[in-house]
């Protein structure tokens, strides 16, 4: 099973490969089925590349806690009384603060503060498709990986 399926939750017979460059899907002669030789590639076929970009996020459920945190300390801040200095109100929001803190500190440490993006393309091999080769020529220029990874050689 294709990492994106087994993310997508979905059980499907045979893995899909489709080279993101070309729309070219991998024929069920090209996949890799030995079932006794089973790597993190699954049944990717001989040649083809896996491209996988993962990019950090913030959690949208954290920003929300802080988002509502904030509003919280602003209500209690709005309460004070309309003649209270700015020294008083410093001290008051300092205390708010630290109220808040131990009230809410369980709730968030329970929350990721990140999240991981991922996604995950394949690219045909491209020794044997030229219209994939060059192609793949351009988008291998812009990589720094080792050059030997990128021709299929050891």
């Amino acid at each position: 099973m294709s990492e994106r399926e087994r993310d997508e939750g979905e059980e499907l017979d045979a893995p899909t490969y489709v080279c993101a460059l070309s729309g070219k899907a991998a024929s069920d002669e090209e996949l890799v089925d030995d079932a006794a030789d089973t790597d993190a590639l699954d049944e990717m076929p001989i040649g083809w590349i896996r491209i996988t970009v993962e990019r950090r996020g913030v959690a949208p459920e954290w920003v929300e806690f802080q988002t509502r945190r904030e509003k919280l300390v602003a209500m209690q801040l709005s309460q004070l009384p309309t003649d209270a200095t700015d020294e008083q109100r410093a001290e008051a929001e300092a205390d708010i603060r630290f109220a808040l803190g131990a009230q809410l500190s369980y709730a968030e440490s329970r929350l990721a503060r990140y999240i991981t993006l991922e996604d995950t393309v394949y690219v045909k091999n491209p020794d044997g498709d030229p219209q994939v080769a060059e192609a793949w020529a351009e988008v291998a220029k812009t990589l720094p990986l080792d050059q030997a990874t990128l021709s299929g050689q050891e």
